[in-house]
């Protein structure tokens, strides 16, 4: 029969375990005594060994009952705690390695506390490994709590360590194909391919030399999907000069390698005044 795990157990669930003609004969059990034995009132004891099985002997009763084994403290520790996909593989194997002292007999283990938590573990091996993969569809970390339940005949202890995995994302593709548009004597604007489903945001540079000097004009926000993407004016520049134009894309993961682009401003048109001169005659 199934046991409660805690709680009192009745004679009759000791006699179905038992025999009860034995615990006739050792009626020092029944009569619940506290003396020089040791013994506890019997709703305290538990009938069943930690796997399960009834006890076959008074010794190995009394032994169960009087253990002297406490609760494990539940402590675990990870190979990695950081998955940034500079590395190989991409997808993360974390290994978690189980130090509870005293030793657990059965552990729980969930990757993405609170998630699933109590009733729902992700894992029950001692030292478990779970794949972590960085994203490509997302700019910013994640970041997930670990929690272990470690048990033994005596008890319980959870463990949780809060954002105690790190995921940074994949570095975003680099945009392409740049190109100008209303360009005037002192502005142009900056339009470019979207290629990356996760970019944060944009980095446009410009330089006056193409080489060297390069100023960071604006960071342009993501946009939803890929393509097309219309950018900003760059203005206040010199007439009839040639401009470098950086483009890269970011997010927590990392910066792109960018793509350069040149575009000269339009010179100053000068239009001619006709002069004349009116003579008088008398």
């Amino acid at each position: 029969m199934t046991l409660p795990a805690s709680g009192p157990i009745s004679m009759s669930q000791i006699n179905v375990e038992m025999g009860e003609l034995y615990f006739k004969s050792n009626s020092s059990i029944k009569d619940a005594s506290t003396g020089a034995g040791g013994y506890d009132p019997i709703n305290q004891y538990s009938v069943s060994k930690p796997d399960g099985s009834a006890p076959f002997s008074y010794t190995e009763f009394y032994s169960y009952n009087h253990t002297t084994t406490a609760p494990p403290v539940a402590s675990f520790s990870a190979n990695y705690t950081t998955v940034d996909g500079t590395e190989t593989p991409t997808a993360y194997l974390v290994t978690f390695t189980d130090s509870s002292s005293p030793a657990a007999s059965s552990w729980k283990w969930w990757f993405d506390y609170p998630t699933g938590y109590p009733s729902s573990p992700d894992s029950t091996a001692q030292n478990p490994n779970k794949s972590y993969t960085p994203g490509s569809t997302v700019s910013t970390v994640e970041q997930y709590s670990v929690a272990l339940r470690a048990t033994n005949v005596s008890g319980y202890d959870d463990e949780i360590k809060t954002n105690y995995i790190t995921v940074y994302p994949l570095a975003p593709i680099a945009p392409s194909a740049p190109s100008f548009a209303s360009v005037t004597t002192t502005s142009f604007y900056v339009n470019w391919t979207d290629n990356s489903l996760n970019e944060g945001s944009f980095l446009v540079y410009y330089s006056g030399s193409g080489t060297s000097g390069w100023q960071l004009h604006s960071s342009p926000s993501a946009q939803a999907g890929t393509g097309a993407y219309t950018g900003p004016q760059i203005s206040g520049l010199d007439p009839d000069k040639t401009y470098g134009v950086y483009i890269a894309a970011t997010n927590d993961g990392g910066t792109t390698n960018g793509t350069t682009a040149y575009q000269k401003t339009n010179a100053v048109v000068i239009t001619p005044v006709a002069a004349f001169v009116v003579s008088a005659r008398c």
